[in-house]
């Protein structure tokens, strides 16, 4: 027979049972410990849309005095008055309200039918608590309220099953991290101590100085002009291309420090296309970035489950969704000028159109495959970076910008857009003093991925087979049984060039993630014994660090 006991004491240690008779003395007792993790109440800011008409909007934005943004020269002057005028013109429609948030998001619940099920069954149960209730008013209450039961069963089915089935990895984890495995407990760190931490990563990992903006313009002064005719430079855009990007952006975005959400900007798209399209080739004429779009807002993110620590937490950035635009509109430039002209290494996989993490494991598969095919073992080291967008050195991207044929006009926009950042860190409700970031590229930004494309394009110069999607970096070499001493000496060398590579580029590799595997066949598995014979020294080190070999 099997007896269970169940406590809701949390100082509980250890339970003892003790047995009437011989019959019972041996029997295996078990204590489990559970722990439901409820979720605790925070409290943010969001936009009351209870009576939000998208209809009316649109009419009060299209009398704004937008007209009044041509009048400046000035695109951050401009940019000033077109912020203005769209928040006034929002708190008329959805204003900013702060609320107390007692559960976990469920997206499957907001439709209107459901919120009206909702209301009728508290109506419901409010009326089936009074003192002149009837058994006909508790069996409407419970009648409803089993209905809603298993429509919330049947909604969550069918939200995750569509979720899971969606072919964008990205939009799957989201999925999974944000709704179906929230935190239950609110952060309880401190945003300006955390802000500092963040500020300072770059510092921290490569112990390097910053450059000022005027050290970087002087720099490009420095460099031999890349100004012919084949040369990158940003050209001036249409209010149709505006309107264009405008409309592709995704509803579901993050709202930035700015506090225009996506869904509201892509509502008036074509009242706000000709503005900003003045606002934009103001600051491409200028070679400028708008100050008011280098803002960031830090959202931390816990790494594990009881971040206890500032390591803990990892910082994504959310921009305004109108320098999206923006900077949506400078990429679709660049990404012609680099994949028209071939300039990017075909091993750099990341961010890039017809690429993914999928066709980057696949041609690492179909490569070991095919030594195997020819009887040849695979040697790989997957090398890992620490902090790698965070160490991000300004002057060492434009120096290899320049390398790359971008001319001193964009390097000195690139320069502008880099520079003078700055960041607050906002946990729930609560935010830090903005402050100036030193290194790096800001992550959740539509320009970091090919900013750091071309970070690691030089790195063909110093290594031979390898695969490289963002700041994941796997180097392998294939070989016979009898040239492996050959093989580790060849991957050793680039493991070296690597190394060194990374330092001239102000990156750091991390020894203790960074690892060796050895791939074979079953008729070829003799040879991992080798260096438990000690016949054969299969070990690689990083400065002095051996790297941990993995099976």
């Amino acid at each position: 027979m099997v007896e269970n006991a169940a406590t809701a004491d949390p100082q509980l240690q250890q339970i003892r049972s003790y047995s009437r008779s011989a019959a019972t003395a041996d029997q295996k007792r078990q204590l489990l410990k559970t722990e439901q993790k409820r979720f605790q109440p925070r409290f943010k800011y969001i936009r009351n849309e209870k009576t939000f008409v998208p209809v009316a909007f649109q009419n009060d934005f299209s009398t704004l005095p937008l007209s009044l943004i041509y009048s400046y020269d000035d695109p951050n002057e401009q940019l000033d008055v077109l912020e203005k005028l769209f928040n006034k013109c929002l708190e008329r429609h959805a204003p900013m309200k702060r609320v107390k948030v007692t559960r976990p998001p469920a997206p499957w619940l907001t439709t209107e039918d459901f919120q009206s099920l909702l209301a009728e069954r508290d109506r419901l149960r409010k009326k089936a608590h009074t003192p002149h209730s009837t058994p006909n008013d508790w069996a409407a209450f419970r009648n409803i309220r089993n209905s809603i039961k298993i429509r919330v069963r049947e909604a969550t089915k069918n939200f995750v099953k569509k979720a899971l089935s969606s072919n964008k990895s990205k939009e799957i984890w989201r999925v999974i991290h944000r709704i179906l495995k929230p935190s239950p407990k609110p952060l309880r760190f401190d945003p300006d101590s955390l802000n500092e931490y963040f500020i300072n990563t770059g510092h921290r990992v490569m112990g390097s100085t910053s450059d000022s903006t005027d050290d970087l313009l002087n720099y490009i002064d420095t460099l031999t002009t890349n100004n012919k005719e084949d040369g990158f430079r940003l050209r001036n855009v249409s209010r149709d291309e505006v309107y264009h990007v405008i409309k592709n952006l995704r509803s579901d975005c993050s709202t930035g420090p700015d506090k225009i959400p996506a869904k509201y900007i892509k509502l008036v798209a074509d009242i706000l296309a000709g503005p900003l399209t003045k606002i934009i080739n103001g600051s491409i004429d200028l070679t400028m970035f708008p100050e008011a779009w280098k803002i960031s807002r830090i959202s931390p993110i816990p790494k594990n489950e009881t971040p206890m620590k500032d390591e803990d937490l990892r910082p994504i950035a959310i921009l305004p969704v109108l320098s999206k635009i923006y900077e949506k509109i400078v990429t679709i430039q660049m990404v012609h000028f680099l994949e028209t002209n071939k300039i990017l290494d075909e091993r750099i996989v990341g961010y890039r159109k017809g690429h993914s993490t999928t066709t980057a494991l696949l041609k690492i598969r179909d490569d070991i495959i095919r030594a195997m095919k020819e009887g040849e073992l695979t040697l790989m080291v997957m090398a890992d970076y620490s902090k790698a967008f965070d160490t991000v050195n300004f002057k060492t991207v434009l120096r290899k910008m320049h390398h790359l044929g971008f001319s001193n006009n964009f390097m000195k926009w690139t320069a502008n857009y880099l520079s003078n950042r700055r960041q607050f860190v906002q946990i729930d409700d609560h935010q830090s003093k903005p402050a100036v970031t030193h290194f790096g590229v800001p992550q959740g930004s539509i320009l970091e991925p090919i900013i750091f494309n071309i970070y690691v394009s030089d790195l063909k110069k110093s290594i031979m087979s390898r695969i490289q999607y963002a700041d994941d970096t796997s180097l392998y070499s294939h070989c016979h049984v009898k040239n492996l001493p050959d093989c580790l000496y060849s991957i050793s060398a680039n493991l070296a060039n690597l190394n060194a590579w990374s330092s001239q580029s102000n990156l750091a590799l991390n020894p203790k993630k960074t690892e060796a595997m050895l791939f074979s066949t079953s008729q070829m598995a003799s040879v991992h014994s080798l260096q438990s014979l000690g016949e054969l020294d299969l070990s690689l080190n990083i400065s002095g660090n051996t790297l941990k070999r993995v099976n």
